[in-house]
């Protein structure tokens, strides 16, 4: 008995912080349910009205989108990663362009520094579903 409600415990953590990428094989999964984990899953899903969301939930003190939004990408990397070079690495565009037009220079990406990878291209061999953990730093 202990071993379904386990089964069922993992089953309704995956689904509950997993989130279909715009590539039909990458699903994100949330490593812990910290604020700043669910602005990464939120961003690289391409969610901008979560992505705010969690934006000023971490900022609360800041005054202003601007900045707020620097406040959380000084603050913040997604798997090791700065969150707009996260965001332009899975294609999230939406959430890509707002935090690259409300960054300062220091963090905003130049289109030489863009590096897109095509993932259902480079997994079209394997057929079976990439899933990134995402963790926040």
């Amino acid at each position: 008995m202990k071993s379904i409600n386990i089964a069922f415990l993992f089953v309704t953590i995956f689904t509950l912080f997993s989130v279909k990428s715009y590539a039909d094989n990458v699903t994100f999964i949330a490593g812990d349910n910290s604020t700043a984990t669910m602005l990464c899953v939120a961003a690289v899903s391409n969610d901008l009205v979560k992505t705010e969301k969690y934006i000023k939930r971490l900022s609360w003190q800041q005054t202003g989108m601007r900045q707020k939004t620097n406040f959380v990408l000084g603050d913040v990397s997604c798997n090791d990663a700065n969150l707009i070079k996260f965001t332009a690495q899975y294609n999230a565009d939406k959430t890509y362009d707002f935090l690259n037009n409300n960054a300062m220079n220091k963090y905003k990406l130049s289109d030489d520094e863009i590096k897109i990878i095509d993932l259902a291209r480079v997994n079209s061999n394997n057929s079976a579903p990439q899933i990134i953990v995402i963790t926040s730093r």
